[in-house]
């Protein structure tokens, strides 16, 4: 059994999906399985775009970019059928994120490539109040779009 939950959105690319999948097909045994279940668009991206906007406005530096991937779910599908058979696939695009954790400001902060940017920890309190303030200024809804799959290996 492969399992992989809210991971594969982080290779950012779909050579290093192919290669993970590709990977998987020689680990996998002939009578195995494989679920995964990750993003295709970063579901964090409304906050990061937040963040990174009030961390340049902060700043006053205009050249800080945080990253983030987005995946075409039939492409997903493709290279995940080129290596397996699909037993089970299913999406969901452009949903309000229920849980609300994306939105905590320790989530954001620590998570997010910011500490090079804050050199102290006073630095980064006085961020996070700036950033409370803006938060209060202009509230944030996180939308999500997932996959998941479950395959099996190809035994033809």
């Amino acid at each position: 059994m492969i399992f992989s939950n809210a991971m594969l959105h982080w290779l950012k690319s779909y050579e290093k999906l192919t290669s993970f999948f590709m990977s998987c097909s020689f680990i996998l045994s002939d009578y195995g399985y494989g679920a995964c279940h990750f993003s295709l668009k970063d579901n964090a991206l409304v906050a990061k775009q937040f963040l990174q906007k009030h961390l340049c406005e902060y700043l006053e530096d205009s050249s800080i970019i945080i990253s983030s991937p987005e995946y075409d779910y039939e492409k997903v599908k493709k290279i995940i059928d080129d290596y397996f058979f699909i037993v089970y696939e299913n999406s969901i695009y452009e949903s309000p994120f229920i849980d609300d954790v994306i939105l905590n400001f320790d989530w954001m902060t620590k998570s997010q490539p910011i500490a090079h940017y804050l050199k102290t920890a006073n630095d980064l309190s006085k961020f996070i109040k700036y950033l409370r303030c803006k938060w209060d200024d202009t509230p944030i809804e996180v939308i999500s779009s997932q996959c998941e799959f479950i395959f099996k290996q190809r035994t033809d």
